[in-house]
């Protein structure tokens, strides 16, 4: 397997790799269509040196996780010809025992909802229906967000940033999108939202502008418009304070967000890839970011100060797409038609990949319990049930 990048002192570098060294990994293995398991090697690791600071302590943190990881089995329980182009997002809606609901978007223009009630535990495409299809105005839809609102007794609702420069409300499984609710105003396709913690502000990025909705409104309502230097804005996310942006510069930058509304540009990292940043994934005070040049990096999200790096993660190829998913790992999909599964702390694959795809993995999804949905150029979809044995 691939080697991390360590942020550590020369005391704890000697640590984590004696700590390694002499440990047995168990091996994980996963059934994709009942097929033979597949089976990992043990990862090797590769340490650098940097100051000593809160990192360090992350890593130690994470090798104890790491050396006791309990193995997980990995079943695929169906494979869906959803759409007749690329996959442009895949949403989890539903992740229980009792139902399961997947919402995708393609670049054929469609959203559709998929639903599999009683789990997924059938091993068969039947497991899973189409719910509802439709096409809405401006499409296709490039990026969608969850705003989780059954905590408040009202039905969860999905925002859709597309092509036609707006974003819209989306209620499933309503054959309507929500009258009134069209956030316009941008310059160009809207390829990413996010919300702070606790759904107070609504983000959406078009070419090389953030705009601010306030969504403490019935129809949130526009709060300000903040512009990055270089680079359109291909990826977001965001904390109760500050938002992130990946740029097709390789740059990742950060803005506080103030109590009233407004952005303040705050750390930034120019060349944080040596190609576009695709994706980005906060946990915590770590943030994730793949990029076409192949790697995957953590930053501290406070200073943007690298943590740990996988280069070629996918075999040289392209890295589309990042999901913290069911086990707290981290899944990528990339060029090489591959899911893979990594060990947040120190980025190095915690077990096989996971072999599904003909096309390139562009979309992932995960859900809050154990389902984890891929989906590739072609238009398929694969559907994952992760059994973690320390559940």
């Amino acid at each position: 397997m691939r080697a991390g990048n360590i942020a550590a002192t020369p005391l704890q570098r000697n640590a984590l790799i004696n700590n390694l060294n002499s440990s047995t990994m168990q091996r994980p293995r996963c059934l994709p269509c009942g097929n033979r398991p597949l089976v990992a090697s043990p990862p090797k690791l590769s340490l650098k040196l940097s100051r000593p600071d809160r990192r360090a302590k992350l890593v130690i943190a994470n090798v104890a996780e790491f050396t006791r990881a309990a193995p997980a089995e990995v079943i695929m329980c169906a494979k869906i010809a959803a759409h007749s182009a690329s996959l442009a997002s895949v949403t989890v809606l539903e992740d229980s025992d009792e139902s399961k609901k997947i919402v995708t978007t393609s670049l054929d223009k469609t959203v559709a909802l998929w639903t599999s009630e009683g789990g997924c535990d059938a091993l068969c495409n039947s497991g899973y229906s189409e719910t509802h299809r439709f096409t809405p105005p401006g499409g296709p839809v490039f990026s969608t967000l969850l705003d989780r609102r059954s905590d408040d007794g009202l039905p969860d609702q999905l925002y859709l940033g597309a092509h036609g420069k707006h974003v819209t409300a989306w209620v499933p499984p309503r054959a309507q999108l929500e009258a009134g609710v069209v956030l316009d105003g941008h310059c160009g396709w809207v390829r990413a939202l996010a919300a702070s913690a606790g759904n107070r502000w609504l983000f959406s990025a078009a070419c090389k502008e953030i705009r601010q909705w306030d969504m403490a409104r019935a129809v949130p309502s526009a709060a300000g418009t903040t512009v990055v230097e270089k680079g359109d804005i291909l990826a977001m996310t965001a904390s109760k304070t500050t938002v992130f942006t990946a740029g097709s510069d390789g740059s990742i930058r950060s803005f506080t967000i103030g109590k009233s509304g407004g952005l303040t540009p705050a750390a930034c990292r120019p060349k944080a890839h040596n190609d576009r940043v695709c994706a980005l994934v906060l946990d915590g005070g770590i943030l994730f970011s793949a990029s076409y040049d192949g790697s995957i990096k953590s930053w501290d999200a406070d200073s943007l100060e690298i943590v740990a790096a996988s280069g070629a993660a996918h075999g040289g190829e392209r890295v589309n797409c990042l999901a913290l998913g069911p086990g707290r790992l981290l899944y990528s999909g990339g060029g090489d038609c591959l899911v893979r599964r990594w060990m947040p702390g120190l980025l190095t694959e915690a077990a096989v990949p996971l072999h599904a795809h003909n096309h390139s993995v562009c979309a992932l999804g995960a859900g809050r319990k154990d389902l984890l949905v891929s989906g590739d150029n072609g238009g398929e979809i694969a559907v994952w049930k992760v059994q973690n044995n320390a559940q």
